[in-house]
């Protein structure tokens, strides 16, 4: 535990110059020590393949900014990468993370391999899970629930989870199972802010001439239809939207 900075004033001041100068220092390589042993009591050394440079320092990172600002469980070559030292260093802790991934996902895969195996022993053409037993709005999503409907969805031009699940909605939309989609923007009346979120997301022109996408103003719709957050994706009749939970929640979990 860290001493309050009044308080090793104060102990400086009642022992003689030479003195606080051995204080200092011994306080210093105190001060280190404890960071290793945090470091020690919540990483294990060896399966990061940390040397004690590498330790001390991610010791160190984590008692700072870093701490604070990422989640607990961020491994140690990330903080180490993260404040790389220069793009050599950046390079050789993304590969030795890649490498400890590869190899852990061959482990899960293993793994899930041969608990595939043992139900297919034991249980032979049971299925694992039987989806047809689940409630609906814990069913698997599927487009083909919508085939024939057009879809609206409503996004937001400062929402990361808009942002990343574009690429599937545009996929959706170009799909032939549904009639199209309508795309309604509700953090801007702007035409020209609606165009370039457009063009930022590469949404093909031709497809806007053709309506099979439209680009709309929807802050005043998704109000009367008693929307909060975005990406919100309805099934549209007409003027009649139904909300389609299941995909607006796999928009929501990409966050």
């Amino acid at each position: 535990m860290r001493r309050p900075a009044f308080l090793l004033l104060l102990f400086a001041l009642a022992v003689p110059f030479g003195s606080a100068v051995a204080v200092e220092v011994a306080s210093s390589s105190t001060t280190e020590s404890r960071r290793s042993t945090f470091f020690a009591d919540q990483v294990d050394v060896q399966a990061w393949q940390l040397d004690d440079e590498e330790a001390a320092r991610y010791a160190r990172l984590m008692r700072g900014i870093r701490g604070s600002f990422s989640k607990p469980n961020i491994s140690p070559l990330e903080v180490l990468g993260i404040h790389a030292r220069s793009a050599a260093e950046r390079r050789r802790y993304a590969e030795r993370l890649v490498k400890l991934l590869y190899e852990d996902t061959e482990r899960v895969m293993a793994f899930e391999r041969e608990v595939q195996a043992a139900w297919k022993r034991l249980y032979g053409d049971v299925p694992i899970i039987d989806t047809a037993k689940l409630p609906p709005d814990q069913r698997p999503w599927s487009l083909d629930d919508l085939a024939g409907k057009r879809l609206a969805a409503f996004v937001s031009t400062a929402c990361a989870a808009c942002e990343r699940g574009m690429p599937r909605l545009l996929t959706i939309a170009q799909d032939e199972r549904i009639e199209g989609m309508d795309f309604y923007v509700v953090d801007t009346d702007k035409d020209e802010d609606i165009r370039a979120w457009a063009r930022r997301h590469r949404i093909p022109p031709e497809q806007v001439k053709a309506k099979r996408i439209t680009l709309n103003r929807g802050k005043a719709l998704f109000a009367r239809l008693g929307g909060r957050t975005v990406p919100a994706i309805f099934a549209r009749d007409g003027d009649d939207f139904e909300p389609v939970p299941a995909l607006s929640a796999t928009m929501e979990a990409r966050k």
